[in-house]
């Protein structure tokens, strides 16, 4: 058994626990995505985070 120990923080310092976490990217499952491995939410997370042009 692993007991964690730490308190997670978001980048703007609130805390995660029993809250869980809210995504930035919203993303609405569809049977499309469960066929694709979930591709257009993976281009939708490098388009919010500029991937490409770095």
């Amino acid at each position: 058994m692993t007991l964690p120990w730490t308190l997670a923080q978001r980048t703007n310092g609130t805390y995660i626990e029993n809250i869980g976490v809210i995504p930035d990217v919203k993303c609405d499952r569809t049977v499309e995505d469960l066929r694709s491995g979930y591709a257009g939410y993976r281009a939708a997370l490098l388009a919010a985070i500029d991937f490409e042009s770095n």
